[in-house]
């Protein structure tokens, strides 16, 4: 008796017998014992084999126009279809979705395979380097593999009437597909087989760059999913990485007769490197790269790590001086550095007879002595060696006789003397530049004119008389006109060097217009005489030249002499003024005049933003609207710098009990008894106490002697450009203070002021 389980068992068998009996029936009845074809077409083999074989095969219109020869013996309908195609230069395709097999040629079989890719999205935001120089940095060294598509350039400087603007007009491309993409995430589009998809993308245009770039995109074929872009067929894919060259039959076996491949295999097989995709973002700075070779993306990334830097930069401070000689002119033009041995009526000897090989960074007082004009102590060595050291300008400035002393700023180690009986020197511009590294500045002081150039002549005309006779008439004759920028141009390219030290590209032009300089002569043919016309001409001075500046010190360029002659009127006052009379009492003279340019030039480094602030801390003091109004502070009167100096040094040597009675009655200088008060509050390093041991008045303005002192354990650095008050003038005779209880832990400080020092302090807010 058979158990329900037993009669599963043989119920199962015997369906496992069936089945095997099934296929073996059925792989018997698919072998052919025989076929033979000789010069037949493919078209009618492919016939012939469907008949026989009861599969369904199919050959393209390329395909069935090749011949075929073989013979076979008990083969399958496969392994006949597959010797089919190899006799005759063919490939073929089994497509499940329509059991039947296909019959191609190489190139279709390429075009077949639909080549996608799985690609990778990063994105970088540069926070210093321009996003457009990085993205062509990265064509540059990718070459053709980069497509890169600019964004339009929204500029709102363009059609400026600007002649020397730059416009770097980039086209608008327009992109052929719009993908959903975060930084480091993959993109993927899932397109399901079974059905045909035709996308035709749109051509991407770059007129710039010259890049054109035609995608058609495919999908045939068979079961399954294809994850990812599809790119495009593998015969276009091929044709662009290789132009005109296929695939051999070895690459495509080593393809697997895939329907559906990646560009990766692809490019395994030709060699070929797949396309890099770069975009920007100008608003935002961001750049975006789309690949699938991951490698390169990492190369990318450390190239824009390394180049994405900030920008260093220069800060110019300029100032252009115009002297003018005449006739009666007698002047000197005296551009002196204080590195020299000689400042002003000080001279500083060495003992040792060397003084013009003595670094002023080795001047003490010990190995120096002091040779001065008036009886001040020994004691005045470090200031002024502070002075060659460019540390302290205003400390001691020159005092020859009719000096006019122009100094840019507390920093400027150059000084400039004007003497002069009878003329002129103005200063053309005050420009104040701040260029980046390895970037050319440029600034135009002056107006754009309409100058006369030239002649021209036009052609014979022809016209008719009262009669209609035609009558040729001669050319005429008409002046040729343009307009140019006429003034003062400067061109700045500085370079920074590892040492501190800039190389700079200077380029200082000076050009003036001399209305009617030049006679031009020229043929006048109705006169038949050679007549002359009147144009204008330009004088240009200019200076070209490469120099290396050190970080805030100043070099000055000159040599730039220009001349000229105009006609200057002198007249009795009143007499001259009579019409007609009037003219008995004027003269009227030709004048010749030259004109001498200098330039000082101080850079100073600017590396980062905390070092731009401290730069700009430090040249505060160069302000050309130093009256201008403040809605919360008083306006700084200017009651002559040379006062000043003289009420500075009034005070050191009164301090060193160098002034007379007699002195102090010429100068009409009082002494002011009361000196209570703390000035300790116009430090803002706690620790410095200021102590006034003398005041003393000259009219309206006052001078103060503090004796400075350093409480610290550490030595502690006070200057001028760290005081706290409105101050006119302010002298430290020693900025470095020991620590306390050290020799040299004190100093003196002397300030200048329009009101007593008590007052000042007490505006000081805490």
């Amino acid at each position: 008796m058979l158990t329900n389980q037993s009669y599963f068992k043989l119920l199962i068998a015997a369906l496992a017998c069936l089945v095997i009996s099934s296929v073996s029936a059925k792989e018997k009845e698919q072998k052919i014992p025989f076929i033979e074809f000789k010069q037949a077409k493919i078209q009618d083999a492919v016939g012939l084999l469907a008949d026989i074989a009861d599969i369904n095969v199919a050959a393209t219109l390329e395909a069935s126009q090749r011949t075929v020869t073989f013979r076979m013996k008990k083969t399958s309908p496969k392994g006949i279809i597959d010797t089919m195609a190899r006799v005759s230069g063919l490939w073929y395709r089994y497509m499940r979705t329509t059991d039947s097999y296909l019959l191609m040629t190489a190139e279709q079989y390429q075009s077949d395979i639909v080549v996608f890719r799985d690609d990778l999205v990063r994105t970088f935001e540069l926070r210093h380097q321009n996003v457009e120089a990085a993205a062509k940095t990265i064509r540059n060294l990718y070459g053709e593999r980069v497509i890169l598509t600019l964004e339009y350039k929204n500029d709102d400087f363009i059609g400026l009437p600007f002649e020397e603007v730059e416009d770097a007009i980039v086209s608008n491309v327009s992109s052929s597909s719009s993908n959903n993409s975060s930084s480091n995430n993959s993109s993927n589009n899932q397109s399901s087989n079974g059905r045909n998809n035709n996308i035709n993308s749109n051509q991407n245009n770059n007129q710039q760059y010259g890049q054109n770039s035609n995608q058609q995109n495919t999908s045939r074929g068979e079961n399954g999913t294809v994850a990812g872009e599809q790119l495009a067929t593998l015969g276009s894919f091929v044709q662009k990485s290789r132009p005109q060259n296929l695939l051999t039959s070895g690459q495509l076996n080593s393809l697997q007769g895939q329907q559906s491949i990646q560009d990766q295999q692809v490019a395994k097989v030709t060699d070929a490197q797949t396309p890099i995709y770069i975009t920007t973002n100008r608003i935002h700075n961001l750049l975006f790269v789309r690949s699938t070779d991951e490698g390169a993306l990492k190369e990318i990334a450390e190239i824009i790590k390394v180049s994405d830097k900030a920008t260093p930069q220069v800060l110019f401070e300029m100032e252009i001086i115009e002297v003018t000689v005449g006739d009666s002119f007698d002047q000197e033009f005296d551009i002196s550095f204080n590195s020299a041995g000689q400042i002003d009526n000080f001279n500083i000897q060495s003992t040792a007879d060397d003084a013009a090989t003595t670094s002023p960074f080795d001047i003490t007082t010990d190995n120096f002595g002091v040779n001065l004009s008036e009886s001040v102590s020994a004691n005045y060595a470090l200031p002024l060696a502070a002075i060659l050291r460019g540390e302290n300008v205003h400390a001691f400035a020159s005092n020859a006789a009719g000096g006019i002393y122009r100094f840019i700023n507390d920093q400027v180690n150059a000084k400039v003397a004007l003497l002069k009986k009878n003329g002129q020197a103005r200063t053309l511009s005050k420009p104040v530049i701040l260029a980046s590294n390895n970037r050319q500045a440029k600034i135009f002081i002056g107006d754009e004119q309409i100058i006369a150039t030239g002649i021209g002549t036009n052609t014979s005309d022809t016209i008719l008389d009262n009669n209609g006779n035609a009558i040729i008439t001669g050319g005429s004759t008409q002046v040729e006109t343009e307009r140019r920028k006429i003034g003062t141009t400067l061109y700045l390219m500085p370079s920074i060097n590892a040492d501190r030290t800039i190389t700079i590209d200077i380029l200082q032009d000076k050009s003036k217009v001399v209305r009617n300089g030049t006679q031009l002569p020229y043929f006048d043919q109705d006169a038949q005489e050679i007549r002359h016309q009147a144009i204008d001409s330009v004088n240009q001075a200019n200076i070209k030249t490469v120099v290396i500046a050190k970080d805030g010190l100043t070099i000055a360029l000159g040599g730039m002499v220009s001349s000229s002659t105009s006609l200057e009127t002198s007249k009795v006052p009143l007499l001259g003024d009579i019409p007609f009379l009037g003219e008995l009492f004027t003269q009227v003279q030709e004048v010749n005049k030259s004109f001498q340019y200098i330039m000082l030039i101080t850079p100073h480094i600017i590396m980062t933003p905390e070092e731009a602030a401290d730069k700009s801390r430090k040249i505060s003091g160069f302000n050309y609207h130093k009256n201008a109004d403040h809605s919360d502070e008083e306006p700084y009167p200017d009651y002559g710098f040379d006062r000043y100096i003289d009420l500075t040094k009034f005070a050191i040597n009164a301090m060193n009990n160098k002034q007379t009675k007699q002195t102090i009655t010429n100068k009409n200088i009082i002494s002011v008894n009361d000196i209570k008060g703390s000035a300790s509050a116009i430090f803002p390093i706690h620790g410095i106490s200021a102590r006034a041991k003398a005041v003393w008045q000259q009219d309206n303005l006052f001078v103060s002697a503090f004796k400075l002192r350093n409480h610290t354990p550490v030595a502690q650095t006070v200057t001028n450009s760290t005081l706290h008050g409105n101050w006119l003038s302010a002298t430290i005779m020693q900025e470095e203070l020991r620590p306390f209880a050290e020799e040299g832990d004190t100093t003196w400080l002397y300030l200048v002021s329009d009101k007593p020092f008590q007052q000042i302090i007490e505006q000081i807010k805490p």
